[in-house]
């Protein structure tokens, strides 16, 4: 091969892999929708974060649930279940549901747990999603006994398929 043939290899070579990174990017980029009727509530981050967050609220008091969506595109997938779970072990919580489910056609993890007085428990699911090179992790938090919102359950669909 000559050189003019390398020339046009290497530059067809540049165009692909800047389209597959540019695919790779724009596919990372799903946007989660807050459960309908809910108050969604500003979030700020330091500027240059590697982090975005959103939050929804329902209800005031005792009975205020929350859902946080936090993407981070520096911290994978794998790492950030790790630290998940080396927090829940050193805060020696209980676990209720440690699995993995699908989201989004990728395979994502669940944890729910229960903690606090008998009086005011908090039950948290939280699920963490690959994200790229990153990760999203989707937090519900509501009191103890209140039934899964139905109102989540649709956001959660809309953006993961049925879970």
């Amino acid at each position: 091969m000559d050189w003019k043939g390398r020339g046009v290899v290497t530059t067809f070579a540049s165009t692909a892999v800047f389209l597959i990174v540019t695919l790779a990017a724009t596919a990372a980029a799903k946007t989660f929708t807050g459960p309908s009727g809910w108050e969604h509530v500003d979030q700020s981050v330091p500027p240059g974060s590697s982090e975005k967050v959103d939050q929804w609220k329902q209800g005031s008091g005792d009975l205020q649930q929350s859902l946080i969506v936090l993407s981070d595109s520096a911290v994978s997938y794998n790492d950030i279940l790790d630290r998940i779970h080396k927090n829940v072990s050193d805060a020696k919580l209980h676990v209720t549901v440690d699995k993995d489910q699908t989201c989004d056609g990728k395979t994502s993890h669940m944890i729910e747990l229960v903690y606090g007085p008998d009086i005011k428990r908090v039950k948290v699911d939280r699920l963490v999603v690959p994200d790229g090179s990153g990760s999203v992790q989707i937090t519900y938090i509501r009191p103890e006994p209140e039934p899964f919102s139905d109102d989540v359950k649709t956001a959660l669909n809309a953006y993961c398929g049925t879970t």
